[in-house]
Parts: structure tokens; C-alpha cells; sequence
């Protein structure tokens, strides 16, 4: 997703929100979907960083099916070292937003709902840190040997290498990610 269409998912949660007058399923799935459309621009973004053509990062992250938990995790510790729920200065806000997944699942697999003050909690803690994703920018990846942070997630992206890195390192890279491990994985639902 691109940033105007992440900020405007979460901007129209919002807006049905109020609207409702009260916590909202439709709200609250529209705040995750703008989560999860954060969640790819910071790989996106990261990946840029690295050395990859923007376009290329989009179209193999599509191509990928980079659906899971376990295979975004897997991603997100390859190139920032770390899991997003225990990165320094990114952790708790993560795992906050990620709280509501249990939430996410019950809707989005048609199993049960939620009581409309915690769809209302979720919806407004989501879509804050959607619109403010400055708490994303000391993200560190390491590029050529160095550790550089990942600056403001919604920026506009340029390869600024003289020499970009090959789509099919690029795909070596993401099929790693989705390598299930046997021992020690955290399957979740959908990402």
C-alpha cells in the first residue's frame, strides 16, 4: 500500500467511527488493514534502504504472499535484526496494536465479536499510530556494514545507489522468510 492510501484507510476508520457514535467492527477492521498496509511500507522502506528499486520491493512482497505472522516476523528479523515485538523503542508499541489481532481473527474468521468499547480502544490506538508512525523511525537496519535508521516510514522513496540489488536477491530473501521453522515458530493468523 502506498502511504496516501495507508493514511486515508485509517482516516476513513476513523471517520466511520464517528459516525457510528460507538465502537464498530467495519471501523476497527479498516484501522488493522491500515496496520497491515504500515507493517509492508516499513519492509518496503527498509528493503529501499538496502539497495532494492522501490518497484521491485512492491511487486515481490505482492508476489510473495508474505500472509503470516510467522513469515513477516521471519522477514523483519532478517533485515532489522531483531523481532518487531522485541526491538528497543518499537516493542511495546507493537505488541499494543498486536493485542488486537485476537480481535481481528474473531471477525475477520466469523467466530465471535468484541464489546464495541474495545473495537472503539483498538480502533483509536491503531489508527494513532498509523497516522503518527514517527515512533517507527529509529528502526535500524544494517546497509553496507552500517546501522542507519529507518527514517519517516511514509516518505517519498528513491534508490539513491549507483547499483541496485537483483530481483532475484531480492527473492532469495523473501523465500527465506517463508521457510517455515519446525521448532520455536509463533504461527498466527493472517497478517
Amino acid at each position: 500500500m502506498q502511504p496516501n492510501l495507508i493514511r486515508a484507510t485509517a482516516n476513513s476508520s476513523l471517520d466511520l467511527l464517528a459516525m457510528r457514535g460507538r465502537g464498530s467492527p467495519e471501523a476497527f477492521l479498516l484501522a488493522w488493514v491500515a496496520w497491515e498496509g504500515l507493517k509492508i511500507r516499513i519492509l518496503v522502506v527498509a528493503l529501499t534502504q538496502q539497495g532494492w528499486k522501490v518497484q521491485d520491493v512492491y511487486d515481490e512482497l505482492s508476489s510473495s504472499r508474505l500472509h503470516t505472522l510467522e513469515h513477516y516476523r521471519t522477514l523483519f528479523k532478517s533485515i532489522f535484526g531483531t523481532y518487531p515485538e522485541s526491538t528497543r523503542g518499537v516493542g511495546a508499541t507493537w505488541c499494543s496494536i498486536e493485542e488486537f489481532r485476537d480481535v481481528r481473527n474473531r471477525y475477520v474468521h466469523g467466530t465471535r465479536g468484541a464489546a464495541p468499547l474495545r473495537l472503539e480502544a483498538g480502533t483509536h490506538l491503531i489508527t494513532g499510530h498509523v497516522l503518527d508512525p514517527s515512533w517507527l523511525e529509529r528502526l535500524a537496519l544494517d546497509v553496507d556494514g552500517d546501522r542507519v535508521n529507518l527514517g519517516a516510514p511514509y516518505r517519498r522513496l528513491t534508490t539513491t545507489r549507483r547499483m541496485t540489488l537483483s530481483k532475484r536477491a531480492l527473492r532469495e530473501l523473501l523465500s527465506q522468510a517463508m521457510v517455515r521453522k519446525v521448532t520455536g515458530s509463533t504461527s498466527g493468523g493472517g497478517q
